[in-house]
């Protein structure tokens, strides 16, 4: 009799389990159903919203480096050997740019080098940090040219009429943490664009394949090409109008605005540049109250002094071709614009003259450490504490130094030849 009494005990319980177990399998089968169907019930996002997400992730990027190269070439038919030179020398041209950025620690980098005919015609290194901005170029001299940031209060003081800026006090102001101030504009910038882009982007069918020559390596990223119409017609100019004025009509951008201002005053007033300003308290003070008022001035005159409709241009005398190219993770990698535009000639002349350029641009090294500068104080020239005497010798070591590499320089050899032809 005891048995039995337990093995009813015992199928009560295993039948127990068993219902927890179909309750639960069905709690976690409706949970699955909702989230499909609240998934499916969503707005898909179009290719504008695409774009600007990516833009977004793009720019909230710690570390990256970014590379350009901007070329453009002369077309017209002329017979004169002048002319033709000039147009040959244009279309030889190649700027190629490059910058490495970091967002955590606030250090900038940007190369630029001037090609001419696969030949380097000069270059120019900056660089920037929260103490100092150094500048390098082979043209002005071996040695680089740093101004330290703290130097600044006395040269200001000496050139400007006894104006004072410690610019280092305002650093935490506009830098602040996490770049909150940079990223609140952007956002409002983003909402500007969501309108200016939501006709105006398609997304190409073919995928983009983007090489890129990163730290490891080459790596090749499938990427999703969105095309830009940026050609002239009626609405392009109504379209940058009402850009312009939903950044300056922004509750945010004039909130910032205000509150920026007044924190500038109060520091001014603490580190004692304020009484050195050529304006008041009470007038700097005035105006953040007129802000507003202000910017809506700003804002009819944007809307009156254009008309809503832009004179309409024939489709051949300006085309533009831009596309970014979006990896799988959101990231912009590339962007190309093309753009040509034909020129106004001479009268009873044909063709007209047309202009082509070219930019390419590519980002890469996301969250990789910059290569940036090596600075040594002791081989540069300190402009910020330099006296007088060394000021005047370092001018005459530029003079010799660029007259020098102007007679190697390639492209100054082009224009010296052109310039012989109109002897």
């Amino acid at each position: 009799m005891l048995d039995k009494i337990q093995a009813v005990f015992s199928l009560q319980a295993a039948g127990g389990r068993i219902k927890k177990k179909i309750f639960l399998a069905a709690c976690i089968t409706l949970l699955l159903a909702m989230v499909i169907l609240l998934s499916s019930c969503q707005k898909p996002r179009t290719p504008s919203e695409e774009l600007i997400a990516a833009m977004k992730k793009t720019s909230d990027a710690e570390t990256f480096a970014a590379s350009a190269t901007f070329s453009f070439k002369l077309e017209s038919q002329t017979e004169d050997p002048k002319d033709q030179a000039i147009n040959e020398i244009l279309s030889n041209i190649t700027l190629h740019l490059l910058q490495k950025c970091d967002q955590k620690d606030l250090r900038y980098q940007l190369d630029l080098n001037l090609i001419y005919k696969g030949q380097n015609s000069g270059s120019l290194i900056l660089y920037a940090d929260l103490e100092k901005i150094t500048l390098q170029s082979p043209f002005l001299s071996p040695r680089p040219f740093v101004f330290n940031w703290e130097d600044l209060p006395a040269l200001t003081s000496q050139y400007l009429y006894g104006t004072q800026i410690h610019i280092t006090d305002y650093f935490p102001l506009i830098f602040d943490e996490g770049l909150t101030t940079f990223k609140q504009i952007r956002e409002a910038a983003y909402h500007a664009y969501a309108n200016f882009w939501a006709e105006r982007v398609e997304v190409n069918p073919k995928k983009a394949h983007i090489t890129l020559a990163e730290v490891e390596g080459e790596k090749t990223y499938p990427c999703t090409e969105y095309i830009l119409n940026l050609n002239y017609d009626e609405t392009l100019q109504n379209d940058y109008i009402e850009f312009s004025v939903a950044i300056l009509e922004n509750e945010t951008i004039r909130s910032l605005l205000k509150e920026k201002i007044t924190g500038f005053v109060e520091i001014a007033k603490n580190n004692g540049d304020l009484v050195t300003w050529p304006w008041t308290e009470e007038e700097i003070m005035d105006f953040v109250a007129n802000v507003e008022p202000n910017l809506d001035l700003l804002v009819e005159f944007f809307t009156d002094a254009y008309p809503t409709t832009a004179p309409s241009i024939p489709d051949n005398q300006m085309k533009t071709d831009y596309r970014i190219s979006v990896d799988e993770s959101g990231l912009i990698r590339a962007m190309v614009i093309n753009q040509t535009i034909s020129l106004p000639g001479e009268e009873n002349t044909s063709p007209n003259p047309v202009m082509n350029t070219a930019l390419e641009m590519q980002w890469y090294n996301f969250g990789e450490q910059p290569a940036f500068l090596e600075f040594h104080p002791a081989n540069a020239f300190d402009a910020g504490k330099a006296s007088e005497e060394e000021w005047a010798a370092v001018i005459e070591e530029v003079k010799i130094n660029s007259l020098g590499q102007l007679f190697i320089n390639p492209l100054f050899q082009e224009i010296m030849r052109l310039s012989n032809m109109g002897n």
